[in-house]
């Protein structure tokens, strides 16, 4: 499949990263003394955040290395999602560790793209600063505006990744994190219609009437609208869970934010009085799961993927290298030499994640519980330790689940009322079970070929009786 191997570097410093624990393929870490020990026939994920790798120090030279946010979650996110607290276990576990966890995602990436290039070797596939650059070449290209829209399909302004509320939160809580299956997730974000084609500047003029009028035509609209709004007023109770233009952005720049894709702009509707002033106007409709590559579209109707956990790692890198930006001296720019953030298609799958994420988030703040952030298919609730156990029942009755480590014991019989898609509920089972023997297992289903994965799952569930 592939002449790579896949590894983690643990570096004990930061600052300087020469010493630390090495582990190839999940085996024994061993310790190391500088980068340059490091076999160059194996792809290294490593603990080092970009400003390390690529600025206070030499290691973004090293063709080999990776930085932390190579994946979709970092080193430490690995530790918690299987149910170890980083701080428990040592340096050379953890590694070893993780160096297994990131075998399996990467097999399964190489996987994907053999069967797409099986002509070039995995080492000139595998070259990206992060794994979702070199997953996008599976996916149709995306269209990128030009001049004035490319001031606008911008980060906090016509689109929001992460959206913070104005809940308040209980003084001593903790803040937890839920999530809807990342494989279910990804799938309803691949089918959701996305434009086709370019867009051009349309006036309010131009459009009929106005107030309701306008919104009324903008909704029922069968082609793609990016809508200049202003809220003339918002349903009270909603309001402080939505966070119209609230941002997490980590600077202290302010951005008013009034432009919202057609999908975000639907769903406002419904809960705010709207008035539109300009838009642009795309050429029409298309269904992106119909375009991706044959690889990827038999990986994601593989019902066995809802069982990996691995799997839904994959699968959330796909749906975020389709909101990837333009690079390089051919990416689209105003006269000014600014670019879009991301392409229409990618303003649109956020404009959806952020619809989806809040339905989650409101349908937990209705049932009392104080929604801190949301966004990537997550929401994130403030909660006193003593209530955890009421809150994670909650949330299973709406599809979402905590990470393993935030999974309370004797929480066995939690999922009668499981709310999310069916294709998920094993993986919902095993977890709140706390059973990490079943779902390493489980695991290991995507790197097995055809009729393999149903021999393997048998040979699963017979042992597993036996026990």
């Amino acid at each position: 499949m592939s002449e790579l191997y896949y590894g983690m570097v643990m570096f004990d410093d930061l600052n300087d990263p020469s010493e630390g624990w090495a582990s190839k393929d999940g085996k024994t870490a061993t310790r190391i003394r500088s980068m340059h020990e490091l076999p160059t026939d194996t792809l290294w994920w490593t603990n080092l955040p970009y400003a390390s790798m690529y600025r206070e120090s030499n290691a973004g030279l090293n063709p080999w290395l990776r930085m932390d946010a190579y994946l979709v979650l970092k080193p430490q996110d690995v530790l918690v999602e299987w149910g170890y607290v980083p701080k428990d276990v040592s340096p050379d576990w953890a590694c070893e560790f993780i160096s297994r966890v990131f075998s399996r995602i990467m097999q399964i990436a190489a996987k994907l793209l053999s069967a797409f290039r099986p002509d070039i070797p995995m080492s000139r596939q595998l070259c990206g600063t992060a794994l979702r650059q070199d997953l996008e070449v599976l996916l149709p290209k995306g269209v990128f505006p030009s001049g004035e829209a490319a001031t606008i399909l911008k980060r906090g302004q016509a689109y929001a990744e992460y959206s913070r509320t104005s809940s308040r939160t209980p003084r001593g809580s903790r803040q937890i994190a839920l999530r809807i299956p990342r494989m279910t997730y990804a799938m309803d974000l691949l089918t959701t219609p996305v434009p086709s084609g370019d867009f051009e500047f349309m006036p309010g003029r131009s459009l009929a009437g106005n107030g309701a009028d306008r919104v009324n035509a903008v909704r029922a609209l069968d082609r793609p609208f990016l809508a200049e709004i202003t809220i003339q007023t918002i349903d009270p109770d909603i309001a402080p869970i939505y966070g119209f233009g609230n941002t997490m952005d980590k600077s202290d720049q302010k951005i008013i934010r009034s432009w919202v894709t057609h999908p975000e702009f639907i769903t406002m509707a419904n809960f705010a009085k709207l008035d539109i002033r300009n838009g642009f106007v795309g050429e029409k409709y298309e269904m992106l799961n119909l375009s991706l590559a044959e690889p990827l579209r038999d990986f994601l109707g593989d019902s066995f993927a809802h069982y990996s956990w691995s799997s839904g790692i994959i699968a959330e890198t796909v749906w975020k290298a389709a909101c990837l930006g333009m690079s390089g001296p051919r990416a689209r720019t105003t006269p000014a030499g600014e670019r879009a953030d991301t392409s229409w298609r990618g303003a649109w799958l956020k404009g959806a994640d952020k619809t989806a994420s809040f339905i989650a988030a409101n349908a937990m703040s209705d049932k009392g519980w104080p929604v801190v952030s949301y966004g990537s298919g997550t929401c994130r609730i403030a909660v006193l330790d003593e209530q955890i156990p009421d809150m994670v029942q909650d949330a299973v009755s709406q599809g979402l689940l905590p990470r393993y480590s935030d999974v309370p014991p004797n929480m066995r019989n939690s999922l009668s009322q499981w709310g999310g898609d069916s294709a998920a509920e094993t993986f919902a089972q095993l977890l709140m079970k706390r059973d990490r023997d079943m779902l390493w297992n489980l695991d290991r289903l995507p790197l097995f070929d055809g009729k393999q994965k149903q021999a393997i799952l048998r040979q699963m569930m017979e042992a597993r009786k036996k026990k």
